[in-house]
């Protein structure tokens, strides 16, 4: 019975998210014949990187005393003694990884960050990032969190290979607060082209459907042949990454000292309430405190 239940749900899922791949596509046909896109400072060439790699690098975004304004920042609100969840202007908030998580163990985070500080604000309020994701999908989308993240080595056991979500369409821009020169740093990693299988993707989301895994967004099975195209971005801070969160990727194991990223959060836009699609269903990261629902 219970393996009836699950092939049900799997099949259901991946009708669903074939649905919205062809909403998204249609959509994109319809953009493209209205040239409906914004006329910004981004090139053809990197729209074309992004699009057929999956991700785009951009070299000293900022300067080096632009991510130290941001650093002085997360110095003060970042600080040990912080409960998990604490406030700090009513809607910038701390999150500390729970003392039994199984991965990214060593992952603090301050969300809202880009309200606290200017050049984390205008990070996030950047229009060539969106104009790049958009031109390079075809799609509208929107940024729902600006994410200030330390990971520490301890305890910073991170995801293995893995897609944040199999539909709608989901990216990040990672900006970097700390040099990631070495494997030990934790850097980045990325399997170039891999947004483009979508037919794998399904087969991945239906066997580990049917067969009951918690996890349905882990890709295991991968050779030899799919990690040549592996991509770990060993970058000086100032620099910013962009990626869909469709390509396979995982962040590499932290084994020598801090590292902060300044992480903006990108949705594909689709009607309201489309399930699945609103923030608080989404990133999971709200939860009840004090016997009050905190929102």
């Amino acid at each position: 019975m219970q393996y009836v239940l699950n092939v049900t749900k799997a099949l259901l899922s991946i009708i669903y998210i074939c649905a919205l791949d062809l909403f998204s596509l249609l959509r994109g046909c319809l953009l493209r014949m209205g040239s409906e896109f914004p006329a910004v400072n981004v090139t053809e060439e990197q729209v074309r990187h992004l699009r057929e790699k999956g991700y785009l690098l951009l070299e000293d975004y900022y300067s080096l005393e632009q991510v130290d304004q941001i650093m002085e920042m997360a110095q003060v609100h970042m600080q040990e003694g912080y409960g998990d969840f604490d406030h700090i202007n009513g809607h910038s908030y701390y999150r500390c990884p729970e003392e039994s998580q199984d991965s990214d163990g060593g992952v603090f985070r301050l969300f809202s960050a880009d309200l606290l500080q200017e050049e984390a604000h205008a990070f996030r309020e950047d229009p060539s990032i969106i104009a790049l994701l958009e031109r390079a999908f075809s799609t509208r989308i929107s940024c729902n969190a600006s994410v200030l993240q330390k990971n520490l080595p301890v305890g910073s056991e991170t995801r293995g290979f893995h897609v944040d979500m199999y539909a709608p369409k989901q990216f990040k821009a990672f900006l970097f607060l700390t040099d990631v020169l070495a494997e030990e740093q934790g850097p980045y990693a990325i399997i170039e082209g891999s947004h483009r299988w979508r037919w794998r993707h399904c087969v991945n989301f239906l066997r580990r459907g049917i067969a009951g895994d918690r996890d349905v967004t882990s890709f295991a099975e991968l050779g030899p042949a799919d990690l040549q195209n592996l991509r770990l971005f060993k970058v000086r801070k100032g620099t910013v990454v962009i990626a869909t969160q469709q390509a396979i990727h995982r962040g590499w194991p932290l084994v020598d000292g801090l590292r902060f990223a300044l992480v903006n959060y990108y949705i594909e836009r689709l009607p309201e309430h489309t399930p699945g699609y609103r923030i608080n269903n989404r990133l999971g990261y709200r939860y009840i405190r004090d016997e009050e629902q905190v929102v």
